[in-house]
């Protein structure tokens, strides 16, 4: 069957869903706070550990750029390791595990924020509006283990002199290594869009089409199997999908070449399945799978199902099709999004989403399109939903300016500008005599939302032009539309231009 969309949309579209699991800049700033502020306190004066030189830093997902939005409203999850680089001699687990508790409760605000000890970890709790959980793991070096990075960790299970092993730093090494060429080739061209200098692209700004793929298959597992205790670890599709991935630039392609390459990754020792750790083979991910054979069956079960959700993806041949497949494997809310981006690139799209979206009207009784769960690119809770329809709107060009005494320059879409500064926005298309102009402005960002300034209505001005001045930090952005009454119950949006980015430090 020929596909509604091509292999380059196919790929778009997953990058559009893939982008609707990111973690927000904001949260991994904001984990990096959370974690190093716990770091200053466990080496701050009159603290026992700071003779032994503790530093903390950070594990998981959030360390190798894999992390997504949580379900619901479940917590973001944040692994930190907290090491002592010169431990005591004979130190046990026992007692670190008891240090690193100790100083993290005489800590007025840690002590509320502590969760009953874990088995390897001390769990702070943040408070609702965070949502963020940080799991401190206490560790020592490891000495004797002639791997990179590698380190004892407490384990309150084992016997005090017993050490677990463990290279959070080795594997994201690894990691990173497996996809060195598209990332560096990424990073390049995200600090030629931003005329910047390569190491000022922070790495969390970079997504390459492993990471990508990765964060599509955990939310793919966390959709279908988040309460099932048998669930795929996360360890192990990471790993399984980065020694498949082979620096493939294409996010479909990726996509069509990794899942299907994941078993074979897969090696079996007298029957028991194995997936070492890169780092430490020494380790099996896997080795619960024998003593557990359930976990085995579900990696298996899930894997074959997500493998068809790529056969499928390709053969799609409506948009309704296309809702379905998302639907099904992906939940309304990912597909909702990711659909609205995909419509205002393919409009034929739209109205296979108005179609699902129909309602009988209580007046008449007729089927009339609704606002058809219109969710865009950049979804925000300030956001206003339009009140109007929208079938077959062209196109609007945009150009914006920069204004200031020495005139004015053209602004670039996604361009950083500071604040302070005049923008000049202004739709090139004259407007029909039955058409009315409307401009909407969004802002985001801690510093908009903290002096009660965050916007988003839409504004019938009537107006071609614009203006606008960068007053908050954020990404912001701004969008016009031409929308007539047609005699409907509502009126028809016949043109928008799309979301003028503006970025404001």
């Amino acid at each position: 069957m020929r596909s509604y969309l091509d292999a380059e949309e196919l790929s778009q579209l997953l990058l559009d869903l893939a982008e609707e699991l990111d973690v927000p800049p904001s949260k991994y700033e904001e984990a990096a706070d959370h974690y190093m502020s716990v770091g200053d306190w466990l080496n701050s004066e009159g603290s026992e550990l700071a003779v032994y030189g503790p530093v903390i830093y950070s594990q998981g997902s959030f360390g190798l750029g894999t992390a997504v939005k949580p379900l619901g409203d479940g917590d973001y999850d944040v692994d930190a390791v907290c090491l002592l680089e010169n431990p005591p001699i004979g130190l046990d687990q026992k007692r670190l595990k008891a240090m690193v508790g100790n100083r993290l409760k005489a800590h007025e605000t840690y002590r509320r924020l502590l969760e009953p000890e874990g088995r390897r970890c001390w769990t702070l709790k943040y408070a609702d509006a965070s949502r963020f959980h940080l799991d401190v793991l206490p560790a020592i070096p490891h000495r004797g283990l002639d791997y990179q990075e590698a380190i004892h960790i407490t384990d309150n299970q084992e016997p005090p002199t017993f050490w677990g092993d463990s290279n959070p730093k080795g594997y994201q090494l690894w990691f990173k290594d497996r996809m060195k060429v598209v990332f560096a080739r990424q990073r390049e061209l995200a600090a030629l869009a931003k005329t910047a200098n390569v190491e000022d692209i922070p790495e969390y700004e970079v997504r390459t089409p492993l990471q990508r793929l990765i964060q599509i298959l955990k939310r793919h597992r966390d959709l279908h199997y988040g309460k099932d205790k048998d669930k795929p670890i996360s360890i192990i599709i990471t790993t399984l999908a980065a020694r498949a991935y082979d620096n493939e630039s294409d996010l479909y392609q990726a996509l069509v070449k990794v899942i299907p390459g994941m078993k074979a990754h897969i090696t079996y020792k007298n029957g028991a399945a194995q997936i070492p750790n890169p780092v430490i083979p020494s380790e099996n991910f896997a080795d619960k799978w024998l003593e557990q054979p359930r976990k085995q069956q579900v990696f298996f079960e899930w894997l074959a199902r997500v493998e068809t959700f790529g056969k499928i993806l390709a053969e799609v041949g409506t948009p309704e099709e296309l809702r379905t497949v998302l639907d099904e494997h992906f939940g309304t809310d990912v597909s909702n999004a990711t659909l609205a981006k995909v419509a205002s690139r393919k409009p034929l799209l739209a109205k296979g989403i108005e179609l699902r979206q129909a309602q009988p009207s209580r007046a008449s009784g007729i089927l009339v399109p609704r606002f058809l769960n219109w969710l865009a690119p950049f979804t925000v809770g300030h956001r206003e939903k339009p009140n109007w329809i929208e079938e077959d709107a062209k196109p609007l060009q945009l150009q914006a300016w920069v204004e200031g005494a020495g005139g004015r320059r053209p602004l670039r879409k996604g361009e950083t500008v500071p604040k302070g500064q005049s923008l000049l926005f202004e739709v090139l298309a004259q407007p029909g005599s039955t058409e009315t102009i409307y401009w909407q402005v969004v802002n985001t960002g801690r510093e908009a939302e903290s002096n009660g300034d965050l916007r988003g209505k839409m504004l019938a001005t009537g107006s071609k032009a614009h203006r606008e001045r960068t007053k908050y930090t954020g990404t912001h952005w701004v969008e016009c539309f031409f929308v007539r009454s047609n005699g409907r119950l509502l009126p028809e949006c016949t043109a928008r231009s799309g979301e003028f980015v503006v970025k404001i430090e």
